[in-house]
């Protein structure tokens, strides 16, 4: 039996490299049998296989590929629905913009990467992991010996009273290919920050919120 004059040369996969039906056609030509009665031409029989798997394979290598941006919640899409339902949310303290794909990831960021604590250095923490720029202000009675003219007349409640500025709010904005049909154009809050303050605050402490413009 003569050879078949139909060469095809296999291609070498590379990590993260997503190969094309064409690309799998080509390889799995190369591993067929050679002679006349294995022609590669896309129209035979051995062709139609060829291509039939070739797009097989192809869909498969894309999903994989779309499978490590999903492992991210930075990038995921998908598997939203799964790192909601793993992280319980949203929960009561999803903001406005938990709607949106943007604020959905921000939200399973944030909760991800929370480690507890009521230090002042813990909360300005998770106020960066939410996007927001912040200070935090602490306050103290007045004190005859400690306290010095022109110091504020705070009663003993003060020792128990912190106050958070923050200075700019994030708008999360409708991206293309980030986000979805549905989604506001522009979405702007603090009321995620302020409950997730609230909540974690210690209990015996007051909290407010002021907003610089």
């Amino acid at each position: 039996m003569a050879p078949s004059t139909e060469e095809s040369v296999p291609v070498v996969l590379t990590p993260g490299w997503v190969a094309s039906a064409a690309d799998y056609a080509s390889s799995l030509a190369a591993l067929f049998p050679r002679g006349l009665a294995w022609p590669r031409h896309p129209d035979s029989i051995v062709g139609q296989v060829i291509g039939g798997l070739a797009h097989c394979f192809s869909r498969s290598n894309t999903d994989l590929a779309a499978l490590l941006e999903e492992a991210d919640p930075r990038t995921a899409i998908a598997l939203l629905d799964d790192w909601e339902r793993v992280l319980d949310l949203p929960d009561g303290c999803t903001g406005e913009g938990a709607s949106t794909i943007q604020g959905r990831r921000a939200a399973i960021l944030s909760k991800l990467l929370m480690q507890g604590g009521q230090s002042r250095a813990a909360f300005l923490k998770l106020a960066e992991t939410l996007g927001y720029q912040i200070s935090i202000e602490e306050f103290r009675p007045f004190r005859v010996g400690f306290s010095r003219a022109g110091d504020p007349l705070i009663g003993i409640e003060g020792a128990y009273l912190w106050r958070v500025r923050i200075y700019a709010v994030p708008v999360l904005r409708f991206q293309a290919g980030s986000s979805q049909t549905g989604d506001p154009l522009a979405a702007g809050t603090a009321s995620d920050l302020e409950c997730l303050f609230r909540r974690l605050k210690p209990a015996h402490t007051t909290i407010t919120f002021l907003y610089e413009v």
